[in-house]
């Protein structure tokens, strides 16, 4: 393959892994807006609740064990991570904070006037494994998110069960 097709390819595999982990971040927050009304109508109904009866104690206690566990999850799933697969890659010329890393504009500068075609794909590459590391652990941690919100959400709906049919 051509060396500027190359770069190409591992430019629209790095635009392709960054979505995926754009996808995943806008996935958990549609979590976290379903989890916010289930548990604002919790929170309003919290006095009326925890005075029907055992099973509503303890299913409010559940839900909100639940609701801290899912917030924990969310909040893991969005939270930034470092470069710790690529270790000492070539110039690390695309990601941001290896730019800044740089302590002048020069040094910088010099770097990417030093690339070639072939330490170029070799940075993209690395960004792609990297990125890739990053998007499977977005989505590990998005799937444990979703399978706490549907304990949270069955909580719920059992919390309204006992409300009405109390």
């Amino acid at each position: 393959m051509e060396e500027n097709k190359k770069i190409d390819t591992a430019f629209k595999l790095l635009d392709n892994v960054q979505n995926l982990i754009k996808f995943a971040d806008t996935k958990i927050n549609v979590l976290l807006v379903i989890s916010g009304v289930s548990t604002s109508f919790i929170l309003t109904n919290f006095q009326c609740l925890s005075e029907l009866n055992f099973f509503s104690k303890i299913t409010l206690g559940l839900f909100f064990l639940a609701f801290i566990s899912f917030v924990f999850l969310s909040i893991m799933t969005i939270s930034p991570r470092t470069a710790k697969h690529t270790g000492d890659s070539p110039a690390k010329t695309i990601y941001f904070k290896h730019v800044s890393n740089r302590v002048e504009v020069k040094d910088f500068v010099d770097d990417f006037n030093r690339l070639t075609h072939e330490s170029c794909l070799i940075d993209i590459l690395y960004q792609v494994y990297e990125n890739s590391k990053i998007a499977e652990k977005k989505f590990d941690l998005y799937n444990k998110s979703l399978s706490v919100l549907q304990i949270q959400i069955f909580l719920f709906f059992f919390l309204i069960a006992i409300k009405f049919l109390s």
